[in-house]
């Protein structure tokens, strides 16, 4: 089952795999011949839009449109619930995967002095397992931003729209906010910011992931 998900995930976004790597070549090259993290921070950028644009496709959301897969779909597969929703975590962060490494090998990349990019070496392993855990905690909340919005949209009357709208992002971005200033805590200080940012990365990728499955499987 994973494998008929991840080939048609393939050939359904081949031309952006091909551009992606295109790009990552030319930034690579470039950063190293320059020793400059420009190139690579823009790249990132890249990676992020690359990574992002496929999650439309892939929880079958009927707010989106009804073009996409349906989740209702999805979940009359002859499969369990729960082992279709790792599915999509595991289809999701295929698509991550290319930002998730660029941010690994950031620390060990010849960068030049003006790098915000150092990681000390006995720490970074809870740098990997923030990395990582950051991206759990995005692709759940794009997760249930897409169920919250066919939940929204339910509503009657626009005042209880626009309440829940604004209780969703503020809390969104609360949480972004403060994972961006302890990750650049553990980047720039390299102090107790570095075991806060973990486990505060880990405890609400847990969080987002939890709800977001529950909301997924339940709501239909």
């Amino acid at each position: 089952m994973i494998k008929h998900f991840l080939l048609r995930d393939f050939r359904t976004f081949q031309l952006l795999w091909i551009i992606l790597a295109i790009l990552t070549g030319c930034a690579l090259v470039t950063s190293l011949l320059s020793s400059s993290f420009i190139p690579l921070f823009l790249l990132g950028y890249a990676c992020f839009f690359f990574g992002l644009i496929p999650l439309v496709t892939l929880t079958g959301v009927r707010f989106r449109s009804q073009h996409l897969m349906s989740r209702n779909y999805l979940l009359s597969l002859p499969i369990q619930r729960r082992y279709l929703f790792l599915i999509i975590q595991f289809r999701s962060l295929i698509f991550w995967m290319p930002l998730i490494l660029l941010l690994l090998l950031l620390p060990f990349l010849p960068l030049g002095e003006d790098s915000p990019f150092g990681v000390p070496k006995n720490w970074y392993g809870l740098y990997g397992i923030g990395v990582l855990s950051c991206f759990v905690w995005m692709t759940n909340s794009f997760i249930q931003g897409q169920l919250s919005s066919e939940k929204i949209t339910a509503y009657v009357t626009q005042r209880k729209r626009a309440f829940a709208w604004l209780t969703f992002f503020a809390v969104y971005f609360g949480e972004m906010v403060l994972l961006g200033a302890l990750a650049a805590g553990f980047l720039l200080l390299g102090t107790i910011y570095d075991v806060i940012f973990v486990a505060l990365a880990v405890g609400l990728a847990w969080a987002r992931f939890y709800f977001a499955r529950k909301s997924w499987i339940h709501n239909q």
